[in-house]
């Protein structure tokens, strides 16, 4: 009686096995599906952060974000911010079908040292509306940029 007992629980166990085994590839398989899914996305931008390190106190600071309309159609974005002084540049123009766009972002910042990150909405306004939030982020110096020394 035992032996069969034992033998019914070995079988259980590897039953069990097998199917947490499938359900953890189903849900490899579901993951990789939804990343393929937003892969296809009607903007595709070279970056959605970054980061510009340590810059020092009182000054501005770049970075240009660069993307493809990977639509059928021209689509047109709006570009957002929470703070003044994060301030995006974008095309006024739609984006027409694989074309490239670039939107500049500017961060001014004057006596705000420590670290920072700050975000920009960009909304697509043609067909169904999607967005995309790109970040930069980075640490303001306490001490202001030291300028070269005089030549005599």
């Amino acid at each position: 009686m035992k032996k069969i007992f034992a033998a019914l629980f070995v079988v259980c166990l590897s039953l069990s096995t097998g199917f947490s085994q499938s359900r953890s590839v189903s849900n490899a398989s579901a993951m990789a599906k939804a990343a393929e899914r937003q892969d296809t996305s009607v903007l595709k931008f070279d970056k959605m952060a970054h980061d510009f390190g340590a810059i020092p106190l009182n000054g501005e600071a770049t970075v240009v974000f660069t993307f493809v309309n990977r639509s059928k159609k021209p689509v047109s974005i709006q570009a957002t911010s929470t703070c003044g002084c994060t301030v995006p540049d974008y095309p006024t123009q739609p984006v027409r079908p694989g074309a490239k766009g670039t939107i500049k972002v500017q961060y001014i910042y004057t006596n705000m040292p420590g670290m920072f990150q700050k975000d920009v909405e960009v909304t697509t306004l043609s067909g169904e509306s999607k967005t995309f939030v790109l970040t930069i982020r980075g640490v303001v110096d306490s001490k202001p940029a030291q300028s070269a020394p005089a030549r005599k």
